[in-house]
């Protein structure tokens, strides 16, 4: 089954993320450390990127760099982060981008607004400024200043072969981070999340949202997911550089629904959920009764247009209830990706269900998002909203495909 690669209580909201627009990934083997005893200067590979805007300065100078002192130069930069759960804390990998800005990936954050950067140097609190459940990057604002952060290589300058290394502080509260070293496998892209690196580099749980890094210490990628199975293994995903920084510009600029300022404060008693199937429940059964969900919140988003235009609701209460409704869906989306829904050994197709209409909530979220956001924009956001209400009808039907067949599976 696919999983995230955070740990305890990572519920892994990408699992549909392997071949573009498809698959989850995660294999779980122990990390192995990857240390260099003696330094080595390696040839700086893809010099020619320029460095993202506010990004510090790379570990390359004049065309060479040290490994060594590369990673030595960077684990002040990286963070374990830390949220409050049900179960107690809940751990991930997150890493400076400059001033007081930090990345990490958005299904760690779920619907909190804050949580805790610690590493061996420092302590504090942060706030999470925008979280883009579609593209799993969450955009973090620290209380004090981090430095000049990592910087972001330009994603033309990478390639399959090139050596990376994942930092990040995988299973334990434990410091400094974990570095693991592989290669990059593929380049691919998904529709959802962008460009897409494939790597073999050892990946845990707990290493989500942490930097995948070339052997001068920039960025290629932050590790989102890995493939869990046995018999797989090497097999891990990271959002692309180029990828990371349009999202990081659309979050800045509030143009992604899931913002946590305010904006998507819903009234009312907590969304109902659907009950985790129990032991012995038949796979199709929850399936039937989740596509039912899907279906309900999509008519309600439809609902509240109509009553609008009718006069039954004012534009204040429609613009309440579209915002609603797209928490409603994200919310959705986060816990149907936890452990608790994992169908077992119920087939390929039963999985694939479960996570592709969690993929379906994402967009959906997106669509009553940018449906609220026209309320006292008549006319804006029009190519959003059809993009949006287009992807979640494509999902959909896929996950229905996959619901149908699992209702066939011996």
């Amino acid at each position: 089954l696919a999983a995230s690669c955070s740990a305890a209580g990572d519920t892994g909201d990408r699992p549909d993320a392997g071949a573009p627009g498809e698959q989850t990934p995660a294999p779980a083997e122990a990390v192995t450390e990857t240390p260099a005893t003696t330094q080595t200067t390696l040839p700086a590979e893809g010099t020619g990127g320029d460095p993202a805007p506010g990004n510090g300065p790379a570990a390359a100078v004049d065309g060479e760099c040290s490994f060594l002192t590369a990673m030595n130069d960077i684990q002040n930069s990286v963070f374990q982060i830390i949220l409050d759960g049900p179960g107690g804390a809940e751990l991930g990998t997150a890493f400076s981008i400059g001033g007081s800005e930090f990345l990490t990936a958005a299904h760690l954050i779920a619907d909190r607004t804050e949580a805790r950067l610690r590493n061996s140097v420092a302590d504090f609190p942060v706030t999470v400024i925008a979280a883009d459940p579609v593209r799993d990057v969450a955009l973090l604002h620290g209380d004090e200043p981090a430095g000049e952060g990592l910087r972001l290589l330009n994603s033309d300058d990478i390639g399959p072969g090139q050596v990376v290394a994942s930092v990040g502080y995988p299973l334990f509260e434990e410091y400094p981070p974990s570095i693991t070293g592989g290669l990059i496998s593929r380049i691919t892209e998904d529709r959802d999340l962008g460009l897409l690196i494939q790597t073999d580099t050892p990946i845990n749980r707990g290493n989500s949202g942490g930097p995948l890094v070339d052997q001068c210490g920039r960025v290629v990628g932050m590790i989102i997911e890995k493939w869990f199975e046995t018999g797989v293994e090497g097999l891990a995903w990271a959002i692309a550089s180029n990828s990371l920084e349009a999202a990081i510009a659309d979050l800045r600029d509030g143009l992604t629904p899931g913002i946590a300022d305010g904006t998507l404060q819903a009234a009312g008693p907590s969304p109902p959920v659907v009950p985790a199937p129990s032991p012995g429940t038949p796979p199709a059964a929850f399936l039937d009764e989740l596509a039912g969900l899907v279906e309900d919140i999509g008519a309600r988003i439809e609902a509240a247009g109509r009553d609008f235009d009718s006069g039954d609701i004012d534009a204040a209460t429609q613009e309440r209830l579209l915002w609603e409704l797209a928490e409603l869906a994200d919310h959705h989306r986060k816990v149907l990706a936890s452990d608790a829904y994992d169908l077992g050994d119920s087939g390929r197709d039963c999985d694939l269900a479960r996570r592709t209409y969690a993929r379906a909530l994402g967009w959906i979220s997106r669509w009553a998002g940018y449906r609220a956001a026209q309320v006292w924009s008549p006319g804006e956001y029009d190519a959003e909203v059809a993009e949006a209400l287009r992807r979640s009808h494509e999902i959909t039907a896929e996950a229905t495909d996959h619901r149908q067949a699992c209702a066939t599976d011996p």
